[in-house]
């Protein structure tokens, strides 16, 4: 990021950005989202992708319903657990929002830090 300095001063100041999503003036989706996201990717267990972001399960699926419920569509699937264990993906919808919130993170990072 580019540091802006003053004049006679001995320090720097930065711009500083978050970018999230609204829908009717409402967030829904943005960085800590967008990091249960890529969690859940990574690992298919929402489970783990809460552990991991210091949440609780219940908050992390809160956190998903919210979303769904936003936009009346499916951004995650869960399978139910036996012998191996359940698992928790996206689905190729949740997958594009999180594909698209990256590209604007990524473009307007760029727009920033220039």
């Amino acid at each position: 990021m580019r540091d802006l300095f003053l004049n006679n001063c001995n320090y720097s100041i930065q711009v500083k950005k978050k970018v999230w999503l609204e829908i009717n003036g409402q967030r829904f989706f943005g960085e800590g989202r967008a990091q249960l996201f890529r969690l859940i990717q990574e690992t298919n267990s929402i489970n783990a992708s809460a552990k991991a972001m210091g949440i609780s399960f219940r908050r992390a699926w809160a956190m998903v319903k919210d979303m769904e419920d936003a936009l009346n569509i499916l951004l995650v699937e869960k399978k139910r657990g036996g012998v191996g264990g359940g698992s928790t993906i996206l689905t190729p919808t949740g997958m594009e929002l999180l594909e698209h919130y990256e590209k604007i993170l990524k473009d307007f990072n760029t727009l920033v830090d220039t």
